[in-house]
């Protein structure tokens, strides 16, 4: 029970008593069994305890033994003979190598340390302790004083060894200089660790060791200069990891350390790393705002590539909210200006805004090539997370035509780039459009393999916007298989459980779309939550709903006239169509902000929109026709019923599937 009690619990500590008792002379295993010499306890320290025997051995160690651990345990869990020889050298009488080796081998045989087979460093030998608390035992011996001393030399050494220093061992060194409270060089360090870190493209490494040399580093004009690049370093390390807000917040104290030391350049990136933040998180009107305050400071400094860069910015958000013109008007400045510019980056930033100007037009065969040739420059420019989102608008471009085998091999090379980078948002990114096209295409196991992976990224960032975008795919995935049509008798059991799933899903993204005050995707929720309601015959929750989504994706189409509320909007008329479509001969309406609408109006509302959109929106479109026909046909208007049919044939035709696609929501 001593030996039990003394261990807390804690299988290390119990090996370690037990060794000890042994060489106490308390456990006799000198014969075939085991016996305790009870009376040997007497020597002991009690309560009996690995701490206090540990301590009591250390005591009875000579001064040069109890010196030699005392300095390795200093070192860390790991060390080296040749550290522990420079350490001795400033003693009254220093060790020889051969008399530290002697030394380390009498611990080696008590049990405190074992040799490791390989070192870090050349010409060295490396040793281990048997376990963490032994080394922190004979650490906590030394005085602070005493401590401090060790740390510095130990740093001098790591200094002063040759050969390149690895993450691990400028961290090392760091965590020693600031130890020996020789701050401002532990910051330094600290600081080469992460820049080491993010060239071995291990991004949570290198926001660590970022954060550790800020933490070092006084904030006062003397330490500018340095705050502002740590931070550029830390802000760019985040946005890797899809944690827009802490980079955001990197990038603020990067332009305020910019601004202090008079350094517009730099003021600038901020702006465009900040507008990128922005941009990744869908907020498109801060987005727009760090664009716009970039290109004032640029083109007060009079710095023309940064300023076409910031203008480039600006056109990407007036193509997502709608305004074509503004962008188009952007675009042809900047390939006027650009000329002026020897630098490639701005040219890259040009190409990637007129590529997505040219995809919004369906002008796909110009908008692949001038994409193609900004993913070209940006990985000239090592500007990785650019390269990636380009490989990714390839596979949007090609999606867009329908033309799936070569969407699907885009999206897994920008898989690839952004795990091999570290880069979340892009792995998130394709793996949500690989699910997409596997949805599409009905291989719904595939869909939700890659939209799990898709999550289990999103959750590793904590980054609730991409959790909103996953949660919103997988509440889709789920109503679909819960609403198409069975095979078996095993799809049919399990077509409650796809109902359950669904509504949780779309639970959760209503959820996160409310906190975000996102309201496309609210409008998104409360018509999949609409179809559900319908689909367990709750036609009054289901018009609820079907309204409600109607309402909010018209308030926003009233300030964005982009793709993307476009898209929702036409989805949300749909939805309300088809609730009001369930009851056909009471020829239900219903007003929505101010006009009746019945369902023929709301089916050709959504057959407009989806129109407008063009191929981007096939799949969507086909839906709506075929929920129209339906509804036409029901309503025995024949002719206009087939016609609807025809025409939702010949878009499935379009779309190049190879199988014919059951359609759930068709009737």
């Amino acid at each position: 029970d001593m030996i039990v009690n003394g261990a807390g619990g804690n299988p290390l500590h119990l090996a370690e008593l037990v060794k000890i008792l042994i060489q106490e002379g308390v456990i006799d295993t000198s014969g075939s069994r085991w016996y305790v010499r009870m009376g040997n306890l007497a020597t002991l320290p009690m309560p009996l305890s690995l701490i206090a025997l540990m301590g009591r051995r250390l005591e009875g160690m000579s001064r040069t033994i109890q010196a030699v651990i005392q300095r390795a345990a200093a070192i860390g869990t790991i060390f080296w003979d040749m550290v522990l020889l420079q350490l001795s050298a400033e003693d009254d009488s220093p060790l020889t190598l051969e008399g530290l080796t002697a030394v380390l081998g009498e611990l080696v045989d008590q049990g405190w340390i074992f040799r490791r087979k390989n070192s870090e460093f050349s010409g060295t030998q490396a040793y281990e302790f048997s376990n963490d608390d032994l080394q922190q035992i004979a650490y906590n011996t030394l005085t602070e004083r005493e401590q401090q001393i060790a740390h510095t030399r130990i740093a001098s050494w790591f200094i002063t060894h040759d050969g390149q220093k690895t993450t691990q061992q400028a961290s090392m060194l760091a965590a020693h200089l600031e130890q020996a409270e020789k701050f401002a060089q532990g910051a330094v360090w600290y600081g080469r660790a992460a820049e080491q870190a993010r060239e071995d493209h291990a991004p949570e490494t290198a926001v660590l060791h970022y954060c550790q040399s800020l933490n070092l580093l006084p904030v006062s004009p003397e330490t500018a200069d340095q705050r502002l690049s740590l931070n550029e370093g830390l802000g760019e390390m985040l946005r890797w990891l899809a944690q827009f807000e802490d980079a955001t917040d990197a990038y603020q104290a990067m332009f305020t350390a910019a601004h202090l030391v008079g350094d517009e350049q730099a003021e600038v990136r901020a702006q465009l790393n900040l507008f990128l933040c922005h941009f990744l998180q869908d907020d498109l009107t801060m987005a727009l705002a760090a664009a716009q305050k970039g290109e004032n400071v640029a083109a007060a400094a009079d710095l023309m590539d940064y300023q076409l860069m910031a203008q480039a910015a600006i056109g990407w958000v007036m193509v997502l909210v709608g305004d074509q013109y503004t962008a188009v008007q952007i675009g042809k400045t900047l390939y006027n200006d650009i000329k002026k510019s020897a630098s490639s980056l701005p040219k890259a930033y040009m190409q990637a805004l007129l590529g997505h100007i040219a995809r919004e037009s369906a002008h796909y065969e110009r908008a692949a090539n001038t994409t193609e040739s900004a993913r070209q420059r940006f990985r000239e420019e090592r500007e990785r997370i650019w390269e990636t989102l380009m490989v990714a608008q390839l596979g949007h471009i090609a999606r867009e035509q329908h033309q799936w085998e070569a969407a699907v091999s885009f999206y897994k090379i920008c898989l690839r780039y952004a795990r091999d980078l570290g880069d979340v948002y892009g792995m998130v990114l394709a793996l949500r459009h690989l699910g997409l096209i596997a949805m599409q295409q009905e291989d719904y196991e595939q869909s939700d393999l890659y939209l799990q992976q898709a999550l289990i990224q999103a959750d590793k960032s904590n980054n609730d916007v991409l959790r909103m975008h996953v949660d919103a795919h997988l509440g889709q995935l789920h109503l679909e298989q819960a609403l198409a049509d069975p095979n078996s008798a095993l799809d049919l059991a399990y077509k409650e459980t796809h109902l359950q799933q669904a509504y949780s899903w779309w639970e959760q993204t209503l959820k996160l779309a409310r906190t975000l005050q996102r309201p496309l995707h609210i409008s998104t929720a409360v018509a999949g939550l609409a179809q559900l309601f319908l689909e367990d015959h709750l036609l009054d929750e289901a018009l609820a709903q079907a309204t409600a989504a109607v309402d909010t994706a018209l308030t926003v189409r009233k300030q964005q006239f982009g793709r993307d509320a476009r898209l929702v909007t036409a989805v949300a008329w749909r939805v309300l169509g088809m609730v009001l479509a369930k009851e056909p001969s009471k020829n239900q309406q219903i007003t929505v902000q101010l006009r009746s609408v019945s369902a023929e109006d709301c089916f050709s509302l959504s057959h407009r929109l989806l129109n407008e959109i063009g191929s981007a929106a096939h799949f969507d479109l086909l839906q709506t026709l075929q929920q129209w026909a339906a509804f036409e046909q029901l309503q025995e208007n024949q002719t206009r019923a087939t016609a609807l049919a025809q025409e939702a044939n010949q878009l499935l035709q379009q779309l190049n599937f190879e199988h014919k696609i059951k359609h759930p929501l068709a009737a």
